[in-house]
């Protein structure tokens, strides 16, 4: 018996000189011992790193080992096969043996040695099934397979005999499929898949041993339940010898249980043929998978997949099934547009902080975002700090100040904003597109659904939800309605949104940054009109943005030369983006936005100080009032940092604050200054005459009437009143709600 205590596993084989023979064919009563020596022994880099990942979990009280499937292939490939195609089979299989193995490895009491084997080990091991090709037993036929000695030690480990041990798995060499691409052949085996994680549960609990008695004799019984949507087959009556006709019935407080959790998976959006609707598939997980994976993560998806009837065709006999996915594993990704990898290697992070420290970095990510759209420098440079970001403070009394840059591209078609926001979509670490006219406040914030089978309710995320910690991008903002507009405020400034519906009372985070596109009211500017009537915003939406560009569609002969040239050459010799330089790019900004947090020196936040304090006093002479309000010098400070976060710097210089308020002035000063925005983003007072002419529609269109806005301008023109007077005072009272447009601007309702 002393050999039974050393550090030494016993597989008994024909030849007592032969280690164990890892070839072999593996069956139910021997995977348990394949799968512990594969964990003993399997090294990467020089390290044991399963035994390592087993001690510093038992260390912390997590009950789970995360296996990769491509370490089990390099290892053992029938038991690789074995787990792939019959994983219902081997997984538990695997789960017990280890589970007893640690059991029986690691004692209560100060052990020094992970690795030690006991008898009721060994015990356990001769109790299953045995084949001809490999007996598990003491005798003289047993081989010792000696094992490595520096494998540590547990120190004081103390592990309750009933602990839920989880084994979960990667597959760092598969290629995920679409779900479109799953097939029948796939059910029972485990596939690998990608999407997007679109809605989570409520955490539930399942029974895994069921403890029942009869309601007649005392007889008990204990009934495992299978995992995944799987019912409890309970028996119809008591099986006790004494003709007993009872019924069971369970009981509670005797049972084991474990968290349960649905999720939803959704197709990428880049993998969605033209014309389909995204696939969408449930998924179930249990134990240490459940909050993994939020709303809006991209992943790669380790399950099983699996079958279940609902209740309405089990009760119609119908043999049709639905499939689903029970999780064994996640892998969050990279790759398309969504959620970012968080894991950046030594040499990556060598590699980027080299990158970080060449000369004109800021020049050369702008001409990178991109290149095939000519001139609109300014823009570039404010996407570019919009993809790094600002910093996000944390105040002492809890409030979080969004560090997060809004940027609203206004102006004429055909001057490459939809192509800007799809770039920047591509190249942020977490982005969404999405378009203002198909758009609705809750596909924006969030919605209120509920399930078919239990009638709960749950939440389901929205893009600006999905987008947490990245960058939404809106195009066709002007044609939103306004309802829906007015339901993106809080997102945008708080960075949450509140829900309170179907007795669901919570707040989701929308960290996110919000790059628009809009066209002017008529579709182009018109010189010849103002431009307090081309633009339908309200004052609260346009404050929220830290940079509005208006660009024009100006006719210039050398300005469109240049500009043809450069589409004709970039057609003609066929220059595609370097997909490994946009790749480079991502990757740097995701490493940029997890480990620097700069902030303002103190002569920086002087200059920026003597700025806001100057364009205040500048704002007292001027008719058309300079919005800078506290909003506006916040946008400074974030655009300062953002050009400090791109160079890896921990403080904003003065340098940085100085190309913040220039950025600031090529972008909203410029709009107010030349292009008459002032009059939109600060409410200046009204003139007498157009006061004038307000009384006189209050008088001409009654409470809750539909009137024809041409034929209020032409009473209102008899009267001696000028057309474009009216029309401006119509526009305001719109702004105000006192009237409000209808029938695509031809009539208006009065309101109040």
């Amino acid at each position: 018996m002393t050999d039974f205590a050393a550090n030494t596993i016993f597989a008994a084989v024909s030849d007592p000189n032969e280690k164990l023979d890892t070839s072999q064919q593996i069956t139910e009563s021997n995977a348990g011992l394949f799968f512990i020596y594969f964990i003993k022994t399997f090294k990467l880099e020089n390290q044991y790193i399963y035994l390592d990942q087993v001690r510093n979990h038992c260390r912390n009280k997590i009950y789970l080992i995360e296996i990769d499937l491509s370490h089990i292939l390099a290892f053992n490939s029938n038991l690789y096969s074995a787990i792939l195609t019959s994983p219902n089979t081997y997984i538990p299989l695997l789960e017990k043996s280890f589970k007893e193995s640690i059991l029986s490895l690691i004692k209560t009491n100060n052990n020094d040695s992970f690795l030690s084997s006991n008898s009721s080990q060994n015990s356990q091991l001769q109790s299953q099934p045995t084949s001809s090709s490999q007996t598990l037993q003491k005798d003289n036929n047993s081989t010792t397979i000696n094992l490595p000695s520096s494998l540590g030690t547990f120190g004081n480990i103390s592990i309750p005999q009933d602990f839920p041990f989880q084994i979960t798995f990667t597959w760092s060499k598969s290629t995920p499929l679409n779900i479109r691409d799953l097939r029948a052949e796939d059910v029972g085996k485990i596939i690998c898949v990608k999407g997007i994680i679109i809605n989570n549960s409520r955490v539930s609990v399942k029974i895994e041993k069921a403890h029942i008695q009869c309601t007649i004799c005392p007889k008990e019984e204990t009934i495992y339940v299978s995992p995944g949507f799987s019912g409890m087959q309970i028996p119809n009556k008591c099986t006790n010898e004494n003709s007993c006709k009872g019924s069971f019935r369970v009981v509670a407080d005797k049972c084991k249980y474990y968290d349960q959790q649905t999720l939803k998976l959704q197709e990428s959006p880049e993998t969605v043929t033209t014309g389909d609707m995204p696939r969408t598939i449930l998924m179930y997980c249990d134990r240490y998978l459940v909050e993994r994976t939020p709303p809006g993560t991209r992943v790669n998806i380790i399950a099983i997949m699996s079958t279940f009837q609902s209740a309405s065709r089990r009760s119609n006999n119908n043999n049709i099934s639905q499939p689903y996915l029970r999780v064994i594993g996640f892998e969050i990704t990279n790759d398309g547009s969504g959620r970012s990898k968080l894991e950046f290697s030594r040499e990556e992070e060598q590699e980027l902080r080299k990158f970080s420290k060449q000369k004109n970095l800021y020049e050369f990510i702008s001409k990178s975002i991109d290149p095939a759209i000519y001139g609109c420098e300014d823009i570039k440079k404010a996407l570019a700090c919009q993809l790094f970001g600002g910093a996000a403070k944390i105040l002492q009394d809890g409030i979080r100040r969004r560090g997060d840059i809004n940027v609203l591209l206004l102006g004429d078609p055909s001057t490459a904003k939809s192509q800007l926001l799809k770039f920047v979509e591509k190249v942020a670490p977490i982005g969404v597109y999405t378009s203002g006219k198909g758009s609705s406040a809750a596909g924006l914030t969030a919605c209120i659904i509920k399930e078919p089978g239990t009638g709960e309710f749950y939440l389901e995320g929205g893009s600006m939800v999905l987008a947490d910690g990245g960058i939404v991008c809106i195009d066709e903002f002007d044609k939103m309605r306004e309802q829906d507009r007015v339901a993106i405020h809080e997102a945008m400034e708080q960075q949450t949104i509140s829900i309170a519906k179907a007795g669901i009372t919570t707040v989701l985070n929308s960290r996110t940054s919000v790059l628009a596109a809009a066209n002017p009211l008529f579709g182009r500017y018109d010189d010849f009109k103002e431009a307090s009537d081309q633009i339908d915003f309200q004052t609260t939406i346009l404050s929220r943005f830290d940079m509005i560009f208006i660009v024009r569609d100006i006719v210039d002969k050398d300005r469109d030369y240049r500009i043809a040239s450069h589409v004709l050459n970039h057609k003609r010799d066929k220059v595609n983006h370097d997909e490994s330089n946009i790749q480079k790019l991502k990757r740097y900004i995701a490493y940029c936005r997890a480990v620097c947090s700069p902030r303002l020196s103190d002569a920086a936040s002087e200059h920026l100080l003597n700025f806001y304090v100057q364009q205040r006093e500048m704002s007292k002479k001027q008719k058309s009032v300079i919005p800078i309000t506290m909003r506006q010098l916040e946008a400074l400070i974030r655009i300062s940092e953002s050009l400090a976060k791109m160079e890896l710097s921990d403080v904003a210089s003065v340098q940085h604050a100085q190309e913040a308020i220039r950025l600031f002035k090529s972008s909203t000063v410029e709009a107010i200054l030349n292009h008459g925005l002032g009059g939109e983003l600060a409410l200046t007072s009204m003139n007498q005459d157009i006061l004038a002419v307000e009384n006189e529609i209050l008088k001409i269109v009654p409470v809750r009437h539909t009137t024809q806005v041409e034929a209020i301008v032409a009473n209102l023109e008899n009267s001696g009143f000028k057309r474009t007077l009216v029309e401006k005072a119509i526009f305001i009272m719109c702004q105000r709600k006192d009237l409000e447009y209808t029938h695509q601007r031809r009539f208006v309702v009065r309101n109040k």
